[in-house]
């Protein structure tokens, strides 16, 4: 029998444990597991079976009613025995008691396990994201780029969402939230955010260091030109900033597929599914 229960800190071992091999680099769940199990808004739940932590899941809430379900693993001897189901159950249950409207979460779109399981439990697409990637590029040259200043979100914000008939997320560390208005200004603050034109095309983006520095693009919206652009800057930034490669998760939207394609940016098949169901 499967029982979901909230995390405690002796959980950590047995966690660590299944987690180890998650791909091939191992996964993030330990470098997170401190700031989730401490977070007082949210929910870190376990599953047990016979006394075995055998999976985990985080439920963690944001602002305007918006709850996000995230890490979602289940130990390998144990799967499909509806230990997900049972967590993803728990979380869904708490998020209403909590006072969420809508709950969200994202999944590779070949896991083909975990897209079933969100489709049976009444979760809807939302939106398709592609994997894209390249190498910093010294020489290049973008046109027509600026930094975006923190006085313009607002506008720049205005303009992203008659941009896009879906919700606009952005991406933190194997996370996606809603964009929002705070967001721009602080990526702008901290000098990581850029328009093409008056504004016709956005990125927002960090730096990140895992094996190596690279840059990681947690926001992109533009035409094609504006994209080729954009992403030529992303390549000459990544030269500056000294990072190995660029790369990051964008709307699968033709023009900026193709533009990012002009720029030297490879296309990968792997993506992004982001599944809403409201409350």
């Amino acid at each position: 029998m499967v029982i979901v229960r909230e995390a405690r800190p002796s959980d950590r071992r047995q966690v660590a444990e299944f987690t180890a091999h998650t791909w091939r680099w191992g996964d993030y769940i330990m470098s997170t597991w401190e700031d989730w199990i401490s977070d007082k808004r949210g929910k870190l739940l376990v599953a047990e079976e016979d006394s075995k932590v055998v999976g985990i899941m985080r439920l963690a809430l944001r602002p305007e009613g918006e709850a996000y379900l995230a890490g979602a693993r289940v130990h390998p001897m144990s799967r499909r025995k509806g230990v997900a189901t049972a967590l993803t159950k728990k979380c869904i249950e708490y998020a209403r008691l909590m006072g969420a409207k809508f709950v969200s979460l994202a999944t590779s779109s070949r896991n083909i396990a975990a897209i079933s399981l969100a489709e049976k439990l009444g979760f809807t697409l939302a939106q398709e994201l592609t994997q894209v990637g390249s190498w910093p590029k010294k020489s290049a040259e973008p046109k027509e780029i600026r930094k975006m200043e923190a006085e313009e979100a607002e506008k720049v914000l205005k303009w992203i969402n008659r941009r896009i008939n879906c919700r606009p997320v952005k991406f933190k560390f194997f996370e996606w939230s809603t964009l929002r208005l705070d967001d721009l200004r602080k990526y702008s603050e901290e000098g990581f955010a850029a328009v093409f034109g008056e504004t016709n095309g956005v990125v927002l983006y960090q730096p990140y260091s895992t094996r190596h520095l690279f840059i990681m693009i947690d926001f992109f919206l533009g035409e094609e030109k504006a994209s080729k652009e954009l992403g030529l800057f992303l390549r000459k930034e990544a030269s500056v900033l000294g990072c190995k490669e660029v790369w990051g998760y964008v709307k699968f939207d033709k023009e900026i597929i193709s533009g990012l394609r002009k720029a030297g940016f490879r296309v990968r098949k792997e993506g992004m599914r982001i599944y809403e169901m409201k409350l």
